[in-house]
């Protein structure tokens, strides 16, 4: 009878208990992650006497106890020890209180200090309980999520990889992503010291990681998909190229005559690098090239270096393919010079820190897809 009871409890924290009648459940049914959060989140306020308030608080101890034995591998040898001797305090005080229960010579006063001993003991021990708990559920959620995760990432990663040369083209930092790829593969393989394979300090990582994956899963499919778009895109292809025929009309017919940057005085270069708006402040100055420079030193000198290094060679056959790596390139000599601050703030802008995931912008102002235009000019690159 008492059995029964016993299973049938509102409160199934009650099933751990030792029957009245001496037949104790060997093997009641494990307490659940619910069991285990609703313990530790308990208020305790001593409130006088009340027996069965502490016998209700004594069970979800109990149910603690049950949950971090059954994951008791997760938990720090130090924590554990911490764990047990806590509950041995529970335990002593709670068995104490039930016995001056009992015992006719007990006075009031000495029963009432027991009672405060052993809810002193419940709260400290929840207490103390508490954030290792919530640190080993965190890990076990994060290693849910890494195993549904790691089932795409995997067809993903190969996309992408598959893919490299649009990859580059849209402007990701490659080496960043070889990177990130290398750091998830670490986290998901996990650690032998991890039997869940991913700890909570590796949580954030891993979930910035592989979002920053998927994001250029994302742009890279519709990027390589823009080809089969409607006639609507057709019709946007023919403005743009009547718009780029309309700009090569006003250039020489033959492009031997075209002029180029080393048809340019050096002196005149300065109108290429300075925004037309700012011409003519600039010229105002002594020196109208290092007009940015007042701002941004080193500005002049670096514009002047990318100048000679890569645009006056760049005729005819030495002409290069632009693309990713090429512009990087660029980008490294346009900021050399600038201070160190400086330049590292362009080169995050730019795609081109290797300690970051970066690429440039190509989303549209609303938010709401890819500029289609920016992706044309990529593609035209």
């Amino acid at each position: 009878m008492e059995f029964k009871k016993i299973w049938k409890s509102s409160l199934p924290e009650k099933r751990f208990r030792k029957s009245s009648f001496g037949i104790d459940i060997k093997k009641p049914i494990p307490a659940s992650d619910e069991e285990c959060k609703k313990a530790i989140n308990t208020e305790i306020n001593n409130i006088g006497n009340d027996d069965s308030w502490l016998r209700d608080l004594k069970d979800q101890t109990k149910a603690v106890l049950n949950w971090i034995e059954k994951h008791k591998n997760k938990f720090p040898t130090e924590i554990q020890k911490g764990l047990e001797e806590r509950y041995q305090r529970v335990h002593n005080t709670y068995r104490d209180y039930r016995q001056s229960k009992w015992t006719r010579w007990t006075s009031q006063k000495s029963r009432s200090q027991k009672f405060k001993e052993a809810s002193e003991a419940i709260r400290d021990y929840l207490q103390y309980a508490k954030p290792h708990i919530e640190a080993v559920l965190l890990a076990e959620s994060v290693s849910r999520k890494a195993e549904r995760v790691t089932l795409r990432l995997g067809e993903v990663t190969n996309y992408i990889l598959q893919h490299q040369e649009a990859f580059q083209e849209l402007g990701y930092n490659i080496m960043r992503f070889q990177k990130i790829h290398s750091e998830l593969q670490g986290i998901i393989g996990g650690d032998r010291d991890e039997p869940d394979g991913i700890n909570p300090g590796h949580a954030k990582l891993f979930v910035d990681n592989s979002n920053a994956i998927f994001k250029m899963n994302r742009d890279l499919s519709d990027y390589l998909s823009i080809d089969d778009r409607s006639k609507l895109d057709e019709k946007l292809d023919g403005k743009r190229k009547r718009r780029i025929d309309d700009l090569l009309e006003r250039l020489p017919r033959n492009k031997e005559d075209r002029p180029t940057l080393s048809d340019l005085s050096r002196r005149r270069w300065w109108k290429l690098y300075i925004n037309t708006p700012l011409h003519e402040k600039a010229q105002q100055s002594s020196d109208p090239g290092g007009f940015c420079d007042v701002q941004d030193p080193g500005y002049e000198k670096s514009m002047l270096e990318l100048f000679e290094t890569k645009l006056v060679p760049a005729k005819g056959p030495g002409q290069e393919r632009m693309n990713d790596d090429s512009y990087r390139g660029m980008h490294e000599i346009a900021t050399k010079y600038l201070s160190n601050d400086e330049r590292d703030r362009m080169r995050i802008r730019g795609g081109i820190d290797n300690k970051r995931y970066t690429r440039y912008k190509i989303i549209s102002k609303d938010g709401k897809g890819i500029l289609y235009e920016r992706i044309r000019a990529f593609q035209e690159m």
